[in-house]
């Protein structure tokens, strides 16, 4: 029963539709939303605070190259991508380009939990093949992508409920101060140092 819940037939449309919205929305993203990594690529490197993945993934510190890469790959990737064309390709590069982006937006204090459907959508989406928007096939495939998504949704107004709750108890990482963090370089860059200290995925809040 519960296979079956997460394995809904669905046309695979949807997905393609999907796909043609969530792609130049991503764009948007990182020139609206999330438009602060450029320029942490020219911070220097001790202001960053890696969260628990990247940390545990030994990625660098942004440097200009980097972010500048990152964004060239979002862009061209999502262009390839809404259309539908290499789909696992361009939805694969998409993905990976995306999750560094948010990790390092995520990395300097503050961190928002509105992202985590967005970065699931980008992971799950590759998965299902090229697929056109007359595509009236139903397949459990589509409907595990669908499915994915859903969760995500509403896990992000779980998850930021769960971090205010912990911070409003005084056991989040904002209602305590990060040890080995000097005043001096808090007050060089606009943030928080424990903000960042303790959160596990830097698209939900949850710290």
């Amino acid at each position: 029963m519960r296979a079956r819940w997460w394995f809904p037939a669905e046309p695979a449309a949807r997905v393609a539709i999907l796909r043609a919205v969530i792609y130049p929305f991503v764009v948007l993203d990182i020139v609206l939303f999330v438009n602060d990594v450029v320029p942490k690529g020219y911070a220097p490197a001790e202001l960053y605070a890696p969260i628990v993945i990247p940390r545990f993934l030994h990625l660098p510190a942004p440097t200009p190259l980097l972010v500048h890469t990152l964004q060239i790959a979002i862009i061209l990737g999502c262009a390839i991508a809404a259309t539908g064309r290499l789909p696992r390709l361009a939805g694969w590069t998409v993905a990976v380009a995306y999750q560094w982006w948010i990790f390092i937006g995520m990395s300097y204090g503050k961190v928002d939990h509105d992202h985590l459907a967005l970065v699931v959508a980008l992971w799950v989406l590759p998965t299902l093949g090229r697929v056109r928007w007359t595509d009236a096939r139903r397949g459990e495939a589509a409907g595990w992508v669908l499915r994915c998504i859903q969760v995500a949704v509403v896990s992000t107004y779980f998850l930021a409920a769960f971090a205010k709750l912990r911070t409003a108890a005084g056991t989040g990482p904002t209602a305590r101060s990060s040890p080995g963090r000097s005043n001096g370089a808090a007050r060089r860059w606009p943030t928080h140092w424990s903000a960042s200290r303790g959160c596990w995925w830097p698209a939900s809040g949850a710290c």
